[in-house]
């Protein structure tokens, strides 16, 4: 990962594995083990808590913890707008790609304009 990742922006210091669910054999029989749910830090008030409860709702507690949590949102309540800041490009190329069109189809249900993922 930090051979492929890593560059000046981006400083990988650890990678964690999560297995949801695993299994083995036992006698012939499938023995299933799953692991508890990933705890999330408690989700801020108002309508960024809003928007990522309906991305956890979505995309899971993995996904927020990994992508989502890393996000600063910049939120002007006046002219009903939100940015989110992302930490580097890489964050940014990422989320946009991948989750950029759900959060956007988020912030304008809750009757906001989506100004864009930035660095």
């Amino acid at each position: 990962v930090k051979s492929i990742y890593s560059s000046g922006e981006v400083n990988i210091e650890s990678v964690e594995y999560l297995v949801e669910n695993a299994c083995r054999q036992i006698n012939g029989q499938n023995e299933v083990w799953t692991k508890a749910t990933v705890a999330t830090q408690t989700l801020q008030q108002g309508v960024w808590g809003d928007i990522c409860r309906k991305l956890i709702a979505i995309y899971g507690v993995h996904i927020y913890n990994n992508w989502f949590s890393k996000l600063t949102p910049v939120i002007d309540e006046d002219a009903k707008t939100i940015e989110l800041i992302v930490p580097n490009s890489f964050v940014q190329e990422e989320v946009t790609r991948r989750y950029g069109d759900n959060i956007k189809k988020i912030v304008n249900e809750l009757g906001m304009k989506f100004k864009g993922i930035s660095k």
